[in-house]
């Protein structure tokens, strides 16, 4: 792209396609630098709308990404790419009724579009209709089986329904594509959990747990937690609960799960310090 801005600094394609390769590393702020360069040239062009709104989105600018898909539906109110990252913004400000409006527009457009079809799902998700949100995901799994966000969200959507062994089926079929899948790996785990099967849930935390070190990321500690709570609250293995919450909230002391996991075991045994434990 340098050697055509060299050529000729207006040039649309290589703006556009230099903001794009800085999306590609990650480098947000940089990207929109290259997207208003276009922008100024031409106020119009859609593609620089469109790739701003996604890159102020990945950088949590939600409110701003907007602004750019409005931008964009008033040159055309039925492109369904700006209609459906709208609606993704909006879920991502808690507008979840707001968004499945735009899912259900981009719907009537095209009713096999599998963004909006996973983006309606899981707005229905965070409004607690747990049904309806798997009519969707099955709505997709219809055209593409092999799609683990949505088998595992319908395996969630089942979870959250009180249906156990239903989810732990829909877990299953992610980890038969990705064994390693740390999400499959930490919801299967809490299934058996609440099915009585703690010491399998156990297992299930450590293979997630040890996933993510192998694929060179931290200890998820919302996963720690897990595995905490059902040591000490399931099992009554307080010294071990304990000795878990203790090791990780020295480095992540405001961590909400596992100081509430340690509050909970503090009030089963009455002890006030982890002196008292060890």
């Amino acid at each position: 792209f340098e050697k055509v801005l060299a050529i000729n600094r207006n040039n649309t394609y290589a703006l556009i396609n230099k903001g794009l390769a800085l999306d590609n590393l990650g480098k947000y702020q940089e990207a929109i630098i290259w997207y208003d360069k276009e922008l100024a040239i031409d106020a119009n062009n859609t593609a620089a709308m469109y790739n701003k709104g996604n890159a102020l989105d990945n950088l949590g600018k939600y409110r701003e990404a907007i602004s750019w898909y409005d931008k964009m539906l008033v040159i055309n109110g039925n492109d369904t790419d700006a209609l459906n990252n709208k609606g993704n913004a909006l879920d991502n400000l808690g507008k979840s009724k707001e968004a499945v409006t735009l899912y259900d527009k981009v719907l009537s457009i095209n009713g096999n579009d599998t963004d909006t079809l996973f983006g309606k799902a899981f707005a229905l998700d965070g409004l607690g209709k747990y049904k309806e949100a798997i009519i969707w995901y099955d709505k997709l799994l219809a055209i593409n089986g092999n799609e683990t966000d949505a088998l595992n969200n319908k395996g969630w959507a089942l979870y959250n329904l009180g249906k156990y062994k239903e989810a732990i089926i829909w877990y299953d079929k992610v980890l038969a594509i990705n064994g390693n899948d740390t999400d499959a790996l930490n919801n299967k785990g809490l299934a058996l959990n609440n099915l009585g099967k703690h010491r399998q849930a156990i297992t299930w935390f450590d293979k997630a747990l040890n996933q993510t070190l192998l694929s060179g990321r931290f200890s998820d500690l919302d996963i720690i937690s897990n595995k905490a709570y059902v040591l000490g609250i399931d099992l009554k293995d307080y010294s071990g609960a304990l000795s878990l919450t203790k090791e990780y909230l020295k480095n992540n002391p405001e961590h909400k799960g596992l100081l509430c996991i340690t509050a909970n075991i503090y009030n089963e045994t009455g002890y006030e310090s982890y002196s008292n434990v060890y």
